[in-house]
């Protein structure tokens, strides 16, 4: 980010933000140095809610610097346990590329969607609803002439605009 182009305000607001994330990397790190921690073990300690501890986890995990302990299992209900790494060269180069104000995460360029063609209208046929073995809710067009039943016509006489 270019701070000589925001005002000098925001730029101050940026710098400070910058440095508090920078504070809690720091505090993560000197908090589980060689200790298994999990997610709300990351938000308990920077005082926030799960959604930033998993912000702060998806970060190290994408850079190498934590590793899956053990992984969560449903029928457990324990969550997914991380470990910090203890190579110091890779902690002081993360700690560099945040000083020098890059971003940490490598974020994915997104493809855009491909939106499927909306259908085409099919004309109005009766349909009905064909079950077989190797098709999902097949529908097809009926192959009967629709018609009134035959005492329907000798009660109440032939439909309106049918010839009989």
């Amino acid at each position: 980010m270019n701070l000589e182009k925001l005002s000098p305000a925001f730029a101050a607001l940026v710098r400070q933000r910058h440095q508090g994330r920078i504070d809690n990397y720091r505090r993560i790190f000197a908090e589980f140095a060689g200790k298994q921690f999990d997610v709300r073990a990351i938000a308990d300690l920077l005082g926030m809610a799960m959604p930033g501890g998993r912000k702060y986890r998806c970060e190290l995990t994408s850079l190498g610097l934590a590793k899956v302990v053990s992984a969560w299992a449903a029928n457990t209900n324990m969550p997914t346990v991380y470990e910090l790494t203890t190579d110091q060269a890779d902690i002081e180069a993360f700690f560099v590329l945040l000083n020098e104000g890059m971003s940490c995460a490598p974020r994915a360029e997104r493809k855009p969607e491909k939106v499927a063609p909306a259908p085409k209208p099919e004309p109005f046929v009766r349909a009905v609803h064909v079950i077989a073995d190797d098709e999902f809710n097949k529908r097809r067009a009926a192959k009967v002439v629709v018609h009134r039943h035959w005492m329907d016509v000798a009660l109440f006489g032939p439909a309106p605009g049918a010839s009989c």
